[in-house]
């Protein structure tokens, strides 16, 4: 299993299921198991590869008896309901104010997408499924896929500093100042 720098509090099987009852469906085993082994928290591998992003960054998982803060579910479920479809259940927080979404109660329960906090639904709106990406069969499918993304040696961040390893290439045509005609 993945390795974590901090976990959540630890928690009971009562507590999973009082959870269970509060949000109103069961959750999958996996997620389950991690939550009753680990509750969350900041994992040490914390980069996943997402489609439209090519690599995402993880703050950390969603801890159950937190009452607050970032990694808190209570705070995750008050801060962001209504913004996600409601078959789905935030599980991690990414960089940029973006989630990791357990798909619950659908044809593709179990599933881990990425959820596009830029291209939400505007506040008038319903929840919008154009913002999610499949990220992960399962959640023990994207604890698995964790890594620590080295950017210095990704092609494509090589490729657009010209493949010298430090040196970024400039286009002369660009001006970082205003236009004089």
């Amino acid at each position: 299993m993945t390795e974590f720098e901090t976990t959540g509090p630890t928690i009971t099987a009562a507590d999973v299921d009082d959870f269970e009852a509060a949000i109103g469906t069961p959750l999958p085993a996996d997620y389950k198991q991690f939550l009753l082994t680990v509750n969350g928290g900041i994992p040490t591998d914390s980069d996943v590869n997402e489609p439209t992003q090519r690599v995402v960054g993880i703050v950390g998982f969603f801890s159950l008896a937190v009452p607050s803060g970032d990694l808190s579910m209570q705070e995750a479920l008050r801060t962001w309901r209504n913004r996600y479809p409601g078959w789905m259940l935030p599980v991690a927080l990414c960089q940029g104010s973006c989630l990791l979404l357990l798909t619950l109660n659908s044809d593709y329960e179990g599933e881990v997408v990425y959820w596009d906090h830029d291209a939400e639904s505007e506040d008038d709106e319903p929840p919008t499924i154009d913002n999610l990406s499949h990220v992960a069969d399962s959640f023990t499918e994207l604890l698995d896929s964790l890594y620590t993304w080295d950017a210095m040696n990704d092609p494509e961040v090589q490729r657009m500093m010209g493949g010298s390893g430090g040196d970024a290439w400039i286009d002369p045509d660009f001006s970082p100042g205003p236009r004089r005609d």
